[in-house]
């Protein structure tokens, strides 16, 4: 598994660091625990930083781009809409890019934007999608040596969590006024 917690927290540490203080949640509605877990890193990152939690910062699309166009259309709709976006993964990512553009507002000029997964299409977005890198190879690599261990009759690993890396690009940038 992907260290979502530690994950999540470094991805939202970046926004916070640059600046941001209005910083958006845009997850996944089905309950998943990848979900929960870069929730609870995003949350974290917040407390840490002495930021308040917003409940109307955060919605929830599906994992694809159509319901997370729908979900950010929320959040630009809010009287005072996030300066930021920290999205449960690279399609939600590219949908809030979509609402984001359709309204004529510019990432990361206005609105900075991160994803997660590092999908192959992430650095051709325009701009380059900011994102956390699963090591998928290293990731399938573990999983057939414990599938290899227990066809041997061997006991299985325990859950090994896997670092993951925050890849920045073009997609953030430090906000245009304080208060974002």
């Amino acid at each position: 598994m992907i260290e979502n917690v530690k994950a999540s927290r470094e991805a939202t540490n970046h926004l916070i660091g640059l600046g941001h203080r209005r910083i958006a949640y845009l997850g996944d509605q089905f309950g998943y625990q990848s979900d929960t877990e870069r929730f609870s890193g995003y949350r974290r990152a917040l407390e840490e930083a002495g930021l308040p939690f917003l409940p109307e910062l955060v919605v929830h699309g599906d994992g694809k781009a159509e319901a997370a166009t729908k979900a950010m259309d929320k959040l630009l709709a809010l009287d005072t809409p996030p300066g930021a976006v920290f999205c449960y993964n690279d399609m939600s990512a590219m949908g809030a890019l979509r609402s984001i553009v359709l309204r004529g507002l510019r990432v990361p000029q206005d609105i900075s934007l991160v994803g997660f997964d590092d999908l192959f299409l992430a650095s051709y977005l325009q701009p380059p999608l900011t994102t956390v890198r699963q090591p998928m190879r290293r990731m399938g690599q573990l999983a057939m040596e414990n599938l290899l261990r227990l066809m041997s009759g061997k006991n299985s690993a325990e859950t090994v969590k896997i670092p993951a890396e925050l890849v920045i690009r073009e997609s953030t940038a430090a906000p245009r006024e304080k208060t974002k």
